[in-house]
């Protein structure tokens, strides 16, 4: 006897599974992860459905490969080969350090400088920074010259400076090299390349993990 219990799933829209990816890696790219919920509060379903969005957006994403999910309850996910915030600090932090492993409480750290974990939940951000750490990556040559000029240099004073330096010193060697004092604190509480180690101390990410350089003022003029 037929029983809507046995009924079989509707089928899912193509259309439906593009937007919904769509909004899915619109998201990740923004803010690194998101949730279900978020991407079911964008999509709007191309035609009328018995199944709440939610249930549809959690059809299309389970269609896609690089989905990983970051929470027990499968609410929080992110995109592997989507590129994000994330990714692109994991890559420049990285490229810094080379081949050492990269530390978990560095990443952490130089994430959030952007504040991108307020108000996520602890097994998220841990699951999300394993999920990082995790991804198959290859760091290119030549990335310090790929930098603005402003954050290589800075880059190049702290390693010279064996990782760490105060703010007026690192203003001092930036002046000389005709970056004013605003670009210098800009750059330091944005980049994911520098870490504040206290007051008036910022450390080069990772600064355990880079071969300190000691190049001379005219070799900074050199390079910049």
């Amino acid at each position: 006897m037929w029983s809507p219990a046995l009924r079989r799933p509707e089928t899912l829209a193509p259309s439906d599974e593009r937007a919904i990816r769509s909004v899915a890696e619109r998201f990740v790219r923004t803010w690194s992860f998101t949730t279900v919920e978020m991407v079911a509060g964008r999509f709007r379903p191309t035609r009328t459905s018995t199944q709440t969005r939610t249930s549809i957006v959690r059809r299309a994403l389970a269609l896609m490969p690089e989905l990983r999910w970051l929470d027990p309850a499968c609410e929080w996910f992110s995109l592997l080969d989507c590129a994000s915030p994330g990714t692109a600090t994991l890559d420049k932090i990285g490229s810094l350090a080379g081949a050492q492993r990269i530390d978990r409480e560095e990443l952490f750290a130089a994430l959030d400088k952007r504040h991108t974990f307020r108000d996520v939940p602890h097994v998220v951000i841990q699951s999300y920074l394993s999920t990082l750490l995790a991804r198959p990556r290859t760091f290119a040559d030549g990335f310090l010259a790929r930098l603005p000029r402003e954050e290589r240099a800075l880059v190049e004073i702290l390693r010279a400076a064996g990782g760490a330096s105060d703010t007026e010193a690192l203003r001092q060697h930036a002046a000389a090299l005709s970056i004013d004092a605003a670009t210098v604190m800009r750059l330091l509480q944005t980049s994911p390349l520098f870490l504040r180690e206290g007051r008036g101390i910022y450390r080069l990410v990772g600064a355990s993990l880079v071969a300190p350089a000691q190049p001379s003022s005219r070799q900074w003029h050199a390079t910049l």
